[in-house]
């Protein structure tokens, strides 16, 4: 039969850390989101983001380096734009 394999949060970050992927976050906060590369997180989900840009509906605001609270995350992804 099939294995089914399971994936650890830990370990998707760790695959976006190590491919310097540029990922998308989606805050609880409504309408409001921060892409950039992961250079860090810990077992809380905590992150740190450089070459951050955090949107919040039509405004922009650069952020070189980030820290995002991992209780304040709703959604992560790899960012396809």
């Amino acid at each position: 039969g099939m294995k089914k394999l399971m994936v650890h949060p830990i370990n998707l970050l760790y695959r976006y850390l190590i491919g310097k992927n540029i990922i998308l976050v989606y805050l609880k906060e409504k309408n409001k989101t921060i892409n950039g590369k992961i250079i860090g997180f810990d077992e809380y989900m905590n992150i740190v983001l450089s070459e951050a840009v955090a949107k919040n509906k039509e405004v922009e605001k650069i952020k070189n380096l980030i820290l995002v609270k991992g209780n304040q995350i709703s959604e992560l992804s790899k960012n396809f734009s």
